[in-house]
């Protein structure tokens, strides 16, 4: 199978922060995105209405001169909780993206649904995810694996690797998190 431009488009800029809650209302940081073929950095902030119920954002600039593509993000994430209020080890993340062109040639839009299966092994925190990126006529599903650190209690560094079937590449991920 080959993949169609808007499938490379969509592997190469989706960066849907999915941090889990921490005690602070607000994170920020900046995610890397790097695979054979193409690296995007955005920035993002995920602001918690509850202690399950985030709104996250992202936003990349323009990267270079060959990059006519300027990324944003919107979306949600609610990890569930059980009857002793205790986190699950699921979460659920929704959103929109859009990839607006610079030589007003169109714009994708595209959206996801994922899933992520926290786990801690050994002392160590790692996450399983499948997100489904999708437009009305395309769909691209993407299953990762991530290992979460935490530095000080100021700093959250999450970093893994995403793969996509439909072309068969793997792409690495760095997500450093700055809680306020």
């Amino acid at each position: 199978m080959w993949s169609t431009p808007l499938q490379d488009r969509i592997f190469n800029y989706s960066a849907a922060p999915n941090n889990t809650f921490n005690g602070s209302l607000i994170q920020s940081g900046i995610i890397i995105n790097t695979n054979q073929n193409f690296t995007s950095y955005s920035l993002f902030s995920q602001y918690w209405i509850s202690s399950n119920l985030a709104l996250a954002g992202t936003i990349a600039p323009y990267i270079r001169k060959n990059d006519l593509y300027h990324y944003q993000y919107i979306g949600a994430n609610y990890h569930s909780f059980n009857e002793e209020n205790i986190y699950s080890p699921l979460s659920f993340n929704i959103g929109m993206h859009r990839l607006i062109n610079n030589a007003n040639s169109g714009n994708d839009r595209w959206f996801n649904f994922g899933m992520n299966y926290y786990q801690t092994i050994r002392n160590q925190k790692i996450s399983i995810n499948f997100i489904n990126y999708f437009t009305k006529n395309e769909s691209l599903k993407v299953i990762g694996f991530t290992h979460i650190l935490k530095f000080f209690s100021m700093i959250n560094l999450n970093y893994g690797i995403n793969y996509q079937h439909v072309n068969q590449s793997l792409s690495f991920k760095v997500n450093m998190e700055f809680p306020i």
